[in-house]
């Protein structure tokens, strides 16, 4: 018998089972390590920001869900993507965490870089330094720089101009 077990082992009739939960939760903690790497790392580096604020630095412990959340659904600026229904997952993600002292819009401020890849996220580096100073003056270059006014006049053009051929059905159309 090789070790110094101290208790007996217990039979476990779903050992598969119970090992892919262990390899998951392995995985899992790997991962909140990589993020909680690369979150330092950027805290660590220093950039000028298109972002101001009325405080000084403000830091703020982001809790895994967050960032998952962030994560999940990041916008890259594809044509495919809707940039209204990325700003509501970006809403609904930082409702996951509430720091003290830290105003809601200091909180977007500071999160909404972590939802941007490719595209998008060169967009808001190439930003001015310290142009932005509140969440709505962000989120209305973001509409303006994703979902300009032509693309409105586009989609509102299309609903107002709907017809119904003569042999498809009102669904079909």
């Amino acid at each position: 018998m090789r070790g110094n077990a101290q208790g007996k082992l217990l039979y476990d009739p779903e050992i598969e089972k119970t090992a892919k939960k262990n390899r998951k939760a392995a995985k899992l903690a790997r991962e909140t390590a990589r993020l909680t790497n690369t979150a330092e790392k950027q805290r660590d580096t220093e950039v000028s920001s298109p972002i101001t604020s009325d405080n000084e630095i403000l830091f703020f412990d982001i809790k895994n869900t967050v960032l998952n959340a962030l994560k999940e659904n990041q916008y890259s600026g594809a044509e495919s993507q809707c940039p209204n229904l990325h700003l509501e997952h970006f809403d609904e993600a930082c409702g996951y965490t509430d720091p003290p002292n830290v105003s809601e819009s200091d909180k977007k401020l500071r999160l909404f870089k972590l939802s941007l890849t490719g595209r998008a996220r060169d967009w808001i580096d190439t930003l001015p330094p310290n142009t932005i100073a509140t969440w709505d003056e962000l989120a209305i270059k973001f509409k303006e720089r994703y979902f300009p006014i032509h693309k409105f006049l586009e989609r509102r053009n299309e609903i107002t101009s709907f017809e119904q051929g003569e042999v498809e059905s009102l669904y079909d159309a």
